[in-house]
């Protein structure tokens, strides 16, 4: 077969890192075009947030009754958002810390995207921390002007 056996490895480690570089390469491009698309929409409303999301979860909105899905549902309607049509659907929640708003000096406000298959299918103002709050991403009562 090969005279040189180191060759071949060398060859197929090669091919196999280029390979590997092109999937990776492949999945954060798709990834950046939907941050670019999140990141417009917040935006769009006047929010200023870190360029990359602090996290990134995927989850499914449950079929059943659920309390945490109607309250967001209750907040995005607010925007025109409709997350009932969504249940059961597979979608990845991006979360983004928000730079701009008068609670965000100690980086407890987040805006949180919720992206399926089909693009953004809502977004939030919340805080996390014990007196927080939940708020459509259109309510700009909190943001400062810079």
């Amino acid at each position: 077969m090969f005279r040189h056996p180191k060759t071949l490895a060398k060859l197929s480690f090669l091919f196999c890192s280029l390979f590997l570089a092109g999937v990776l390469l492949l999945l954060f491009g798709i990834d950046s075009g939907v941050n670019r698309e999140n990141l417009a929409l917040l935006r769009s409303y006047g929010w200023q947030v870190e360029e990359k999301p602090t996290e990134i979860s995927h989850f499914t909105i449950p079929l059943a009754q659920n309390p945490v899905v109607e309250a967001l549902q209750a907040v995005t309607q607010k925007d025109g958002f409709d997350l009932s049509s969504h249940k059961g659907k597979h979608t990845t929640r991006y979360t983004y810390r928000v730079l701009n708003h008068a609670d965000s000096k100690d980086g407890t406000v987040y805006l949180y995207v919720f992206v399926t298959k089909d693009g953004i299918i809502a977004a939030v103002l919340g805080s996390p921390s014990p007196d927080g709050f939940l708020l459509p991403v259109s309510d700009i009562s909190g943001q400062v002007q810079e």
